[in-house]
């Protein structure tokens, strides 16, 4: 029993350095991706996406397309988790960008016309900190699930966390 318990602590051992090896063996590959990836999507998809669907928030509300928007972060999460080949990365980073580029706009649309006028530089402020916040909180615990598991977990971890607060938020929103 006792060899079995520590051969089952190995294996998961194993197991975790090799999803780890596997991934970074995938970077290493994909290293010449990753930049075009960046631009891909938080520019290319952005800015293609603003210019051609923003006026979807005006047409159908923002609430209406904030949902979707959402849901295409977490899709993009997961299959950053599940991504095997450089295809599979930019498809991913594509169907996140298409999420977050209408994602931010409208949550700063939503922050500004739900306050008061003498209020909005205040809540601006607010909004931006905890916008940055979430990326200066969010990347180390991030990287301690990388650290402690694989970075498949983390996206997965990463998808677990918007999909909760995109059910919070609507839940919130209906009250």
């Amino acid at each position: 029993n006792r060899e079995q318990g520590t051969g089952n602590r190995e294996q998961g051992t194993r197991n975790r350095e090799h999803g780890t090896r596997i991934w970074q063996r995938r970077d290493a590959d994909l290293l010449v991706v990753q930049g075009p990836v960046s631009v891909l999507n938080g520019s290319v998809v952005a800015v293609t996406v603003r210019l051609v669907g923003g006026w979807l928030p005006d047409r159908f509300g923002p609430e209406r397309v904030l949902r979707p928007s959402l849901a295409l972060m977490v899709l993009g999460l997961f299959g950053l988790s599940l991504s095997t080949t450089a295809v599979h990365v930019i498809a991913a980073a594509v169907v996140l960008g298409l999420g977050h580029a209408l994602t931010y706009p409208i949550l700063s649309t939503l922050a500004v016309t739900r306050s008061r006028p003498e209020e909005r530089g205040t809540v601006m402020a607010s909004f931006t900190a905890l916008w940055d916040v979430g990326g200066l909180v969010g990347s180390p615990l991030l990287g301690a699930v990388v650290h402690a598991t694989s970075y498949s977990a983390m996206f997965v971890v990463a998808a677990l966390i918007l999909a909760a607060a995109a059910v919070a938020f609507a839940w919130l929103d209906r009250r």
